[in-house]
């Protein structure tokens, strides 16, 4: 069986966004325009949401939901949704204990 390559497109939350910018070319990909886009999901796509709470894209592979970047981009909202939950800090890892297979890593 064949796999296609993946192909990274990187949403941001605006389209002068310096740090998708420099998302997209660690990840050797490309920005999705915000206005007047003629972006087509295929299905190697994967779409890293830079930070826009309203995407609009249709693909398979979308990390980072809209409405969840929507909660979370605001600290009181966050933490107010937060409050009793049971959930952990972020983890960290380093390089050399992430498998080839698994997505690139951007600090």
């Amino acid at each position: 069986m064949m796999t296609s390559k993946k192909r990274y497109r990187v949403l941001p939350y605006k389209q002068a966004s310096q740090s998708a910018k420099a998302l997209s070319s660690a990840l050797d990909g490309k920005r999705i325009k915000l206005k007047d886009s003629n972006y087509v999901a295929k299905p190697q796509d994967v779409v890293v949401n830079w930070g826009n709470s309203q995407t609009g894209i249709d693909c398979n592979r979308l990390l980072n939901f809209g409405a969840i970047v929507a909660n979370v981009s605001n600290k009181l909202t966050f933490f107010q949704t937060m409050e009793g939950a049971d959930w952990l800090p972020p983890f960290w890892t380093n390089q050399e204990d992430i498998e080839d297979e698994d997505f690139p890593v951007v600090a």
